[in-house]
């Protein structure tokens, strides 16, 4: 099966849009200037050990130290955490989730390295296979046969073909890999220090397409180049023209589509999707569907395809954590059974861990999926300042990336771009990203609230100048 990969890195965020079958299954975003940890693995020092909570907090050099619970270290049979744990001591640990908010990173001592085959484990002490492969128990004894000690195996679908000799060099690869790792423990050297850092943004997201063949398109020469490396068996193209890739492929409608709220399904049925604190919740709508037969099998058949559109916005949204579905009520047992099947069939295609509980009491579908990143809404859109939390729009990361995008297709000298006064920017963030461009930036604040800018006037700084002065617009910058 073949996946393809729009990368977009001409902006203020590097944007990946995973398509298949001409339609997108994920977005992959992140700011170019963001510092990210999960994956990194540092000699950390124990600051503090809280006894009632069974967890640790660990020095890693960032802000907020890192917060390790006991179900996160690896304990020798009969050893107790606070033993193995004491304030002051030198720790390796690994960031498990990032930091956000108030609450620092997440860390585990179970480290893992991983290739596209296997992820190794020193510390672990099982060996699993997985699902998708055929053949579970030859893998599985194969692995039980290589593990040597405490190490523990995950066999990647991709391993399916390979000989045994093939995966054991990978497997002896990680394992020379981390026992350099391990040794900085006792090296010499200042605490805290990162000792293995994970791959960057734009590799690390490819991986996870885990397809047999990749056609990858990118905006950049210089990444046309590094992917090619990378991935020598994937197909690289460089394109460049005024508009951004996004935009070429139509994918910032797309992206704009998976920040609303409403989804509408193919038969005229949709989905309302709700992200609070706590959880997601996701409605189902028969809407507009009326159907040509019973009314139980209108409601199968919307809530059948809205299980499928479920599995794909969870990757789309990239949805953590706690997801309740409302499917719509069937009085039909084995109705139920097949849609919970779907939802599972579907959930199989998706990198990121979930797991389907089934139906609570009231009816709903419980749902977890591995929380690795920020979801879409978390990451591009902000709290309405007068409702709080009943209103959503654009962030200042989402502004500025629509406004670069919209720039690439002119080759003026000046621009007058009027900006909401909602978005607080910061004053040396803002004079950073004009100097950026390859354009003069006016930038004044808008006199109407609303959540996006105003591309007001283009061309000579002259004329720029000219306009703005006529509309006594006050500078913001």
């Amino acid at each position: 099966m073949t996946a393809k990969l729009i990368i977009e890195t001409a902006t203020n965020l590097h944007k990946i849009a995973h398509l298949q079958d001409s339609q997108v299954q994920a977005f992959y975003i992140e700011e170019q200037k963001a510092i990210h940890y999960v994956g990194n693995i540092y000699v950390g020092r124990v600051k503090k050990v809280v006894k009632g909570m069974d967890a640790a907090f660990v020095d890693i050099g960032g802000d907020k130290n890192g917060y390790l619970h006991k179900s996160e270290v690896f304990l020798d049979e009969h050893e107790m955490f606070t033993e193995r744990i004491k304030e002051g001591q030198k720790i390796l640990v690994q960031v498990s989730k990032e930091e956000r908010g108030t609450k620092g990173p997440k860390l585990t001592t179970f480290i893992e390295f991983s290739s596209s085959y296997v992820v190794y484990f020193p510390y672990s002490r099982y060996v699993a296979v997985s699902k998708k492969i055929a053949e579970k128990e030859k893998w599985k004894s194969f692995g039980e046969s290589i593990v040597e000690g405490t190490e523990g195996l995950l066999l990647r679908s991709a391993i399916e073909g390979m000989s045994p000799s093939k995966v054991e060099q990978e497997i002896v690869t990680l394992r020379k890999e981390a026992e350099g790792v391990i040794g900085e423990l006792q090296a010499e050297g200042t605490v805290p220090r990162v000792v293995y850092q994970r791959e960057d943004f734009i590799t690390n997201m490819i991986k996870k397409a885990k397809m047999d063949k990749l056609e990858l398109i990118v905006d950049s020469f210089e990444t046309k180049k590094k992917l090619q490396a990378s991935f020598p068996e994937a197909t690289v193209i460089f394109q460049r023209e005024k508009e951004s890739l996004f935009d070429i492929y139509h994918l910032q409608k797309e992206l704009e589509k998976a920040l609303q709220k409403t989804v509408w399904l193919p038969s005229g049925g949709s989905l309302v999707i709700e992200e609070t604190e706590a959880m997601t919740v996701i409605d189902v709508n028969t809407s507009r569907f009326v159907g040509k037969t019973s009314q139980a099998q209108t409601v199968l058949e919307t809530n059948l395809e809205a299980a499928k559109e479920v599995a794909r916005q969870l990757r789309l949204r990239n949805l953590g954590g706690i997801i309740m579905i409302d499917f719509i009520n069937m009085k039909n047992k084995e109705d139920g059974e097949k849609v919970l099947q779907k939802l599972k069939t579907e959930t199989e295609q998706d990198p990121v861990r979930t797991l389907i509980f089934g139906f609570t009491r009231l009816g709903l579908v419980e749902v977890t999926r591995k929380k690795e990143r920020d979801s879409l809404q978390h990451l591009l859109l902000k709290d309405c300042g007068v409702c709080k939390t009943m209103g959503k729009y654009k962030n200042e990361k989402k502004t500025l990336d629509d406004i670069e995008g919209e720039l690439l297709s002119y080759k003026e000298e000046a621009a007058w771009i009027e900006l909401s006064p909602l978005l607080s920017f910061n004053r040396e963030e803002m004079e950073k990203w004009k100097e950026e461009q390859g354009i003069e930036l006016y930038l004044t604040e808008g006199g109407e609230l609303t959540p996006f800018y105003r591309l007001r006037h283009i061309g000579s700084r002259e004329e720029v100048e000219k306009r703005i002065k006529e509309n006594k617009a006050e500078f913001l910058f």
